[in-house]
């Protein structure tokens, strides 16, 4: 821009531009700065939406229909699902274990759980004897697409002996579909890893179903089995057990894919001795290091 003069009026207006700018900073100097939250700090335990809530519990007696609880800190807590409820819990990198004697999760109602973190480090964990990190009730359904289940104290020895701390990791009488991201492990030799299906068949009348689509499964004195009226179908995912079996099925299963390695035992055992536990063994695909029994 060029003046009639032919000076350049654009220094002058930079000029003004700085001054402005200059006074403005100096004023925003006198001012305070409203802080801002970071989540990773927040005392609170989890959040739905922009609400925040002192306690998981609280979080999951709030939710409403598919609502999502994202998890702001490591909490100790045993939370139980009702029924009815139907609520995705994101982990969040963030562990979970449970107080008290208890499962760590009990589901009643609907339930699906993620870990949207960018580690995947999120964890439901159980410390506590004859109790699961998961526990999947009759007529409840879980559907898992994240996150690590395990239990951190398990002292089970052998299936002799059980130490002073012993049980699954996830036990199932409803539906669980479990999803590639997961891991679930046990440490113990005493139970098993997963189980699906009923002890004792009187006390169900169920089908308690897994479906596992990918995943990661190690330990416990069979990674997997299928108790009576249980069923078992995995699609993929790897299973391995460095001192029995992977796959103990007493009723219904079907294998499809995956990768199954025992060390020192049958990769895959099957049996049956009643209406309940009919032994029906169905292997279209996979990989076994083992024998298969």
């Amino acid at each position: 821009f060029i003046s009639k003069k032919g000076k350049p009026k654009i220094m002058i207006s930079l000029k003004k531009l700085l001054a402005g700018a200059l006074s403005a900073a100096m004023v925003l100097g006198t001012m305070a700065i409203p802080a801002f939250a970071d989540e990773s700090t927040s005392e609170n335990a989890a959040k739905i939406g922009d609400t925040e809530y002192a306690t998981l519990t609280e979080a999951v007696a709030a939710a409403n229909a598919n609502d999502t609880i994202e998890i702001l800190s490591d909490v100790t807590e045993s939370v139980v699902i009702a029924d009815g409820k139907d609520i995705t819990l994101d982990l969040n990198g963030k562990t979970l274990t449970n107080t008290g004697d208890a499962n760590t999760i009990t589901n009643n109602g609907t339930l699906t759980i993620q870990d949207s973190s960018e580690n995947k480090t999120g964890t439901v964990d159980n410390v506590s004897p004859a109790r699961g990190a998961l526990v999947n009730t009759d007529g409840a359904k879980a559907v898992l697409n994240g996150g690590t289940f395990k239990r951190s104290k398990e002292t089970g020895i052998d299936q002799n002996n059980s130490g002073d701390n012993s049980w699954y990791t996830i036990a199932n009488n409803g539906t669980i579909e479990i999803n590639k991201g997961v891991t679930v492990e046990n440490n113990g030799y005493f139970s098993s890893n997963m189980v699906t299906g009923y002890y004792n068949s009187p006390t169900g009348t169920g089908t308690p179903t897994i479906t596992i689509n990918g995943g990661t499964f190690t330990g416990g004195v069979k990674t997997v089995k299928v108790d009576e009226r249980g069923v078992l179908v995995i699609n993929d995912g790897t299973f391995t057990n460095e001192k029995y079996s992977c796959i103990m099925n007493w009723n219904k299963t079907t294998i499809n894919g995956g990768t199954f390695t025992s060390q020192n035992d049958y990769s895959v055992l099957n049996g049956a001795w009643n209406e309940n536990a009919t032994g029906e063994l169905r292997i279209n695909d996979g990989t076994f290091t083992g024998d298969i029994s």
